[in-house]
């Protein structure tokens, strides 16, 4: 004959609440973990795409003439995304900026040699490099060498990418 055990009654449910506590406690950890862990692979996938952009950049500048297409893919985790990206950024326009959501803004400086970078813009005749804003997404961003503005005050034409956001 089997026996009958009354403790199984109350062990059972115990048992549960003591396993569901031990969840509800451990579950801020993983959070912060996924958090931290998605912050990481965003900054680090923001990072190569600028340095794939800046390479391009350099390329484009050393070959002194034409034209190339690059594609950067901006995209944002869960927790973290692209808050935003300066490109020409500063006086001299050499510089790139980005920041990522609860992260210290970041730099890229384009220089030894220096390298102007923006996007051409005309207005009222007179023609200006202004810095190229972008967010969180993807872009195929169009780079162009060209030397017909005078990007540090000197009179003369200086050497400079121009940046404009193309199509596929």
């Amino acid at each position: 004959m089997m026996g009958c055990d009354n403790n199984g009654i109350e062990g059972f449910p115990l048992r549960m609440l003591i396993i569901l506590i031990v969840i509800i406690m451990s579950l801020p950890l993983v959070y912060s973990w996924f958090k931290v862990y998605d912050y990481n692979s965003t900054e680090s996938n923001i990072e190569s795409e600028f340095k794939k952009l800046s390479n391009s950049i350099r390329m484009l500048y050393f070959n002194g003439n034409g034209r190339t297409r690059v594609d950067m893919d901006l995209g944002s985790g869960i927790f973290a995304r692209l808050d935003y990206a300066v490109l020409g950024d500063g006086v001299y326009h050499n510089i790139m900026t980005y920041k990522i959501t609860e992260g210290n803004k970041k730099h890229v400086l384009l220089e030894d040699p220096y390298i102007p970078i923006g996007n051409l813009t005309k207005n009222n005749g007179e023609t200006f490099l202004l810095p190229l804003r972008l967010s969180s997404g993807s872009y195929t961003l169009i780079l162009e060498c060209r030397n017909d503005v005078d990007c540090d005050g000197d009179g003369i034409g200086d050497i400079y990418i121009n940046i404009s956001i193309g199509g596929g």
